[in-house]
């Protein structure tokens, strides 16, 4: 006790200087027994249980730290100049310490929350120097100080404390609050942040209205992270070495979350829970997608909870798996109101007249129908100097107008009549729309001489606007007025959906058009662009805000400019379109320009056709310029690409490959997203394109067609139901036999059977038809036939024939189709020499299939001509390649199964460090994600299987959990997801003990075994997983039930293993097993004697050399040494003491293993000690046994 009393004053004396603490005046903390579900409350100081406790009181300049004792002597030492006596006290007995810790009178107490582990100096430290510096890498959330509402006092008590009971009590994970528009949500929020914060309860606000759009949720969390630090500098070290290790894009959202979030909360040690507050949640696109990940928290046992504030009502279909309670935030009472009123008039000056009469406010907080948001307005409206009316008859015409049922119409009226009252004549109204329409298309805020040079108004009229809208804002971003922000920064969502909004009657509309804004600004743009970009452009610095702007959002305002492709593909309606002049007279040197100006600003080190294009004209200039940035996995630039095409289009609307291109791209936007908008997209746009093709001399209608086949199959991707066979992958189909029936030349016919190849494919990925592999190859066959030894495409054609080959192998498991395949891929990889730009396709696809063929014959050579071949691929596709990904799972693959073989932790480091890379590559949507979660998951849990570090087992669970998110039911992955998950919670389990663990892998074993019936090639896997799960809960249980039920599975799973099969030792050894316990259960000799004969034929397949050959060793000699316990036999023990020496053998020192043989051997000559009574056994027996200790 005394010795954590001088490290706490130790810790005391470290402390940096900041604000006063932001606890209580006293602070009582149980070590013992606080609930993780109650908040941090004072305790009565005449508490008289006899527990070891830590009291905390600031009093004036002093922290003073009580140790409660048992004893009745207190010893009072203090730092000041006054000496205390010692005192006795009856009721409580204290050790005190009083710390000064002033510095000009200011003094911060760090972690002077105490939670269980109090005194640990590895969790009381100070954040060092390199920590902050990672840390402060971390997104700092939007200033929130520009709002100008303010919470009126007492105004929601009632809420508040609802919120505080919720805190206090409840069982549910998340408190989401819900109210329609201008309820005052957000003032609410601030309010409930602001006190959670002062009484050391809150881990982090986020206010999201305030978020940019394009966030996503691992910046959300990587913010998230960031409030929580500078909240709890104490969590720092945590989240700095969370950065440290996971700081690339596109990690799983489920490891952030884990990471970023609940370890640097458990971190602190508090005995209470923090509050995640989160307002505006609907305002955020994406944020489904983080709720989802609040299913790996654990509300009974994770010290986080969460409030989240919103207009959405969620149900449990939305976020299932995530506990909830719904509070319908209450309008205010006409009183509240009311005196909001008074209050915010007390502060307007209203010139001669008296402040408003009683009558006048009650009608006002009568017709504020408890909306704060038109309350804010009014009083923003009237105390507003712009209006040359005076305060007293702004509020007499709003007092006269017009009675409206309905929220959103009383709202509208409210913004109608500001906009009237502050720009009365129609001419200066029109300035506004225009100025509205821009703002509201702006995608970051510029410089007012920058804006007003943009949309080409006078700088003096824009002031004059933004002042005039002043009292429709809510928040005021920038406190100097320097800076145009867009919309969505100033106004509440409220406004915004009334200048958007098309439904507004006639009297109270003020509408404003999306597209006109982005002609306005995509004209100021592309007037500028001569200026920045001709050949003549004038100098400007880098950093100049609106070249920047120009330089990377020009194209997508003026594609936004025009009527959709999709909806209106007719070239005479464009011509109408205010912009189609301006683009079809840009000049192609200043699109020249552009693109060496782009290329600059994205800084991606990507090579680039631009200098090959210098003579070419703005529309294929703009065509090839699309092409290239949207095959990107940055969807910015995607998107930049997509916009280029479109523009192209434009420029030449009857040329059907610029349409062909730009359908592709949406294709490639589809298979990357998942989203249907962008397939639908596609598929219209090259239906217009094989119209098209008749029309232009130029175009290759079968090229087109196949694009629109490409197009239809990318809506596979997007499905809802994703075991379904959708109609667009039926017609893709359709399209390609009907071209077989068509008399063509042979390299068409060639092209089209590979492209019926791949829409049959993507069926079979769906189907797992053998009919429909088995035309495919068929189809390989032919297009191969077409195309001979010389041919220019004839390692396409290989290489396609190797790959079906190889999927049929995965069907029927036949060598010969594999030793094919890897003929197939020899052939197409001498076709493709060093210098071939799809030599690393073929390496790729040799390495591959001669892992596959490992995996058959175990043959060594194999797995290390498929590593080298491998890293060979890997050169060739560098940092910025698109198939890197994939080069990186492949060679990660490859070292795994090595390791396996050899136990070569080299090999297995390396596989983590390059499946951590392929994370970076695959973004949240690809379509491979799952596969890269699912192969980290694995090198993680065979790393934890070396170095027994529970948290590469945590990550790797949770890496489990967000690839089976990613593989729903009817998804042909998901038994591998939920096998992977079984095999790590079962690990855990033999850490931790948690029975839930054991149970849930039980229940996700039963889920993948029905997943593959009788004849499915992996069920023999999932039986021996389920049967594992079913015998570790018979350990814990001892429910005879789970072991038979084990058996059975066991006897199965051999059974499709014959002798020849690379995994029947495995089977041999489990079914072992769950003999040899159940004889411990029931004591039959039966089961004993056919655990012995399966162990002798486990260790037949395991000779001499074999990795697991030990584990048999140690397997039987426990079979035999309880038959000796039986029968007495000096040979059962003979034997295993022999075997039990080989085992000591094979696992040196170090082996996480050798402890227990050592044990096992002890054992055994101990036993055969009380037969022989030779001394030498029982003096060997004590040596092993204190060799096992020190391990």
């Amino acid at each position: 006790m005394d010795r954590e009393i001088d490290d706490l004053v130790a810790s005391f004396a470290r402390l940096h200087i900041s604000p006063p603490p932001l606890l209580p005046g006293v602070v009582a903390v149980d070590r013992q027994a606080l609930s993780s579900h109650k908040p941090l409350v004072p305790l009565p100081p005449d508490d008289t249980k006899q527990r070891s406790q830590v009291v905390v009181e600031h009093d004036g300049l002093y922290t003073t730290v009580h140790r409660r004792h048992e004893e009745r002597q207190v010893v009072h030492l203090s730092t000041g100049s006054e000496q205390q006596a010692p005192t006795h006290d009856t009721a409580t007995q204290y050790q005190t310490v009083t710390v000064s810790t002033v510095v000009n009178h200011i003094q911060r107490v760090e972690n002077s929350n105490f939670g269980a582990n109090y005194g640990n100096q590895s969790l009381i430290k100070t954040t060092s120097c390199s920590d902050r510096r990672v840390f402060d890498s971390l997104p700092i959330h939007p200033d929130v100080s520009g709002l100008l509402s303010s919470y009126l006092e007492d105004s929601r008590a009632g809420d508040i404390e609802y919120a505080y009971h919720w805190i206090s009590f409840s069982q549910e994970l998340v408190l989401w609050i819900h109210a329609s528009v201008g309820m005052g949500k957000s003032t609410f929020a601030r309010e409930l942040a602001e006190r959670l914060r002062s009484e050391g309860q809150l881990a982090a606000a986020l206010f999201l209205s305030f978020a940019p759009a394009d966030w996503g949720p691992e910046t959300m969390i990587r913010l998230l992270a960031g409030e929580i630090g500078r909240t709890h500098p104490q969590a720092i070290p945590s989240i700095a070495d969370a950065i440290e290790k996971y700081s690339g894009p596109s990690l799983p959202l489920r490891l952030l979350f884990d990471q970023y979030i609940q370890r640097p909360i458990q971190s602190l040690q508090l005995p209470h829970p923090l509050i995640v507050l989160v307002d505006a949640i609907d305002e955020w696109k994406t944020y489904p997608l983080f709720i989802k990940q609040f299913t790996t928290i654990d509300s009974s046992r994770d010290l986080v909870k969460f409030i989240i504030l919103g207009r959405a009502v969620p149900s449990e279909r939305d976020f299932p798996g995530v506990s909830m309670s719904l509070y319908p935030l209450p309008p205010v009472s006409k009183e509240v109101i009311s005196r909001y009123f008074h209050a915010h008039f007390a502060t307007i000056d209203w010139g001669n007249t008296e402040e408003p009469e009683e009558r006048q406010v009650s009608q006002l907080a009568e017709k504020a129908n408890g909306l704060f948001v038109w309350a804010w307005i009014v009083f923003s409206t009237i105390a507003d100097d712009f209006i040359d009316a005076s305060p007293k008859e702004v509020l007499e015409q709003t007092l006269e107008s017009r009675r409206i049922t309905g929220d959103s119409e009383l709202l509208a009226e409210l913004y109608h009549g500001a906009i009237m009252r502050s720009f009365p004549r129609a001419k200066e109204r029109e300035q506004v729309r225009k100025y509205l329409q821009a703002i509201f298309v702006l995608e970051s805020p510029l410089p007012i001489a920058d804006f007003s040079k943009l949309i080409g108004m006078d700088q003096r009229t824009v002031e004059r606007i933004r002042k005039g809208l002043y009292a429709l804002q809510t928040r005021n971003p920038d406190g100097s007025g320097k800076l145009v922000y867009p919309a969505n920064v100033l106004f509440h969502l409220s406004v915004a959906e009334y200048f958007l909004s098309p439904s507004v009657s006639d009297g109270c509309a003020f509408s404003i058009r999306v597209a006109e804004g982005h002609a306005i600004v995509g004209g100021g743009c592309m007037a500028l662009l001569p200026k920045f970009f001709a050949g003549n452009a004038e100098e400007l610095p880098p950093q100049d805000a609106l070249y920047n702007y120009v330089v990377l959002t020009w194209p997508g305002h003026v594609a936004s400019s025009f009527p959709s492709l999709v909806t209106v593909p007719d070239a005479e309606v464009w011509k109408q379109s205010e912009l189609y002049g301006p683009l079809q007279s840009l000049a192609s040197e200043t699109v020249h320009g552009w693109a060496k100006a782009l290329q600059s600003a994205v800084k991606d080190g990507r090579s680039s056709n631009v200098a090959c294009l210098e003579e070419a004209e703005t529309g294929p200039l703009l065509c090839d310029l699309g092409v290239e940035l949207s095959d990107d996995h940055n969807m910015k630039l995607a998107n930049l690409g997509v916009a280029c095409l479109e523009l192209a289009v434009r420029l030449l609307p009857h040329t059907a490959e610029n349409w062909d291109e730009l359908g592709r791209a949406h294709s490639g936007l589809a298979k990357l997203t998942c989203s249907r908008q962008s397939a639908e997209a596609a598929i219209a746009i090259h239906r217009h394109a094989v119209e098209l093709v008749s029309l232009d001399p130029g175009a290759d209608e079968e090229a087109v067609k196949r694009g629109l086949a490409g197009s239809l199959r990318s809506m596979i991707r997007c499905q809802q139901s994703p075991g379904a066979v959708c109609g667009e992958l039926e017609e893709a189909i359709s399209l390609g036999r009907e071209a077989m029936r068509l008399e063509g030349a042979e390299a068409e016919r060639a092209a089209w059977l590979h492209n019926l190849a791949s829409s049959i494919d993507e069926r079979f990925r769906i189907t797992r038809s053998i009919e429909d592999r088995e035309e495919i190859i068929a189809l390989d066959r032919e297009a191969l036939k077409l195309r001979p030894e010389g041919h220019q495409y004839r390692a396409n054609s290989l290489h396609n024939l190797a790959n079906s080959l190889r999927k049929r192998f995965d069907v029927t498991s036949s060598l010969d189709e594999l030793e094919e395949s890897i003929s197939l891929d020899r052939q197409a990889l001498q076709l493709r020499p060093e210098d071939h730009r799809d030599r690393a396709r073929s390496l790729h696809n040799l390495a591959s299939s001669l892992r596959q063929r490992f995996d058959v014959t175990s043959s060594l050579g194999d797995l290390k001509e498929s590593i080298s071949l491998g890293r060979e691929a890997l050169k060739l596709r560098p940092e910025g390649s698109q198939a890197r990904a994939l080069s990186l799972h492949n060679l990660a693959i490859s070292l795994r199964k090595r390791f396996d073989v050899t136990s070569s932790l080299d090999d297995l480091e390396e596989s983590i460090s390059l499946d951590r890379e392929a994370f970076t590559l695959r973004p949240e949507g690809h379509q491979d994600r799952a596969e890269t979660l699912h192969n980290l998951a694995s090198s993680l849990r065979k790393c934890f299987g070396v170095t027994s570090c529970l948290n590469d087992l945590e990550e790797s669970i949770t890496m489990d959990r967000a690839a089976l998110e990613l593989r729903p039911e009817g998804h042909r992955y998901r038994g591998y997801s939920l096998h992977n998950l079984t095999i790590s919670l079962r690990r855990r389990f033999d850490v931790t003990s948690s029975l839930g663990d054991i149970e849930e892998s039980i229940s996700l074993g039963m889920e993948a075994l029905k997943l593959r019936p009788q004849g499915h090639r992996d069920r023999a896997e999932s039986l021996h997983n389920f049967a594992s799960s079913l015998r570790k809960r018979f350990g814990v249980t001892s429910c005879l039930d789970d072991l038979q039920w084990s058996i059975t599975l066991d006897r199965e799973a051999l059974e499709l293993r014959p002798d020849s099969h690379r995994d029947r030792a495995l089977s041999l050894h489990n079914l072992s097993n769950s003999f040899r316990k159940r004889f411990d259960t029931i004591h039959s000799l039966d089961d004993l004697e056919e655990s012995i004969s399966l162990d002798r034929q486990a260790l037949k397949l395991r000779p001499e050399g074999h990795r697991d050959r030990a584990e048999s060793l140690n397997n039987l000699a426990s079979s035999l040494r309880k038959r000796f316990d039986v029968t007495d036999s000096l040979d059962n023990l003979e034997e295993s003491i022999r075997l039990d020496r080989e085992a000591l053998e094979t696992r040196h020192g170090g082996h996480r293993d050798r402890t227990l043989t050592l044990r096992n051997l002890a054992n055994s000559l101990r036993k055969r000690f009380g037969v022989t009574s030779c001394l030498d056994d029982l003096e060997e027996s004590t040596q092993l046994d204190q060799e096992a200790l020190k391990n």
